[in-house]
């Protein structure tokens, strides 16, 4: 059990310092708006919060994402 808090904990801070985002829940393609594109809406969690992110969704990924990005710069 010590051994698995200890990971979280590491995994926690890791995150918290980096300033990075680790995806937990992603939803579309939709569309959003008035928009003429579907998009992704990506939820990250990064440490302290969560933070959302839209992307163009391309079903062949060329002017768009497929996918919401599993890790993520929150800079």
């Amino acid at each position: 059990m010590r051994y698995v808090l200890l990971a979280v904990g590491a995994a926690w801070a890791l995150l918290f310092f980096a300033s990075s985002g680790v995806l937990v829940a992603s939803e579309g393609p939709a569309r959003v708006g008035n928009d003429a594109a579907d998009s992704l809406r990506c939820t990250y969690f990064h440490g302290t919060g969560f933070a959302t992110n839209s992307y163009w969704y391309s079903e062949n990924g060329l002017l768009g994402r497929q996918v919401c990005p599993r890790l993520v710069s929150l800079k």
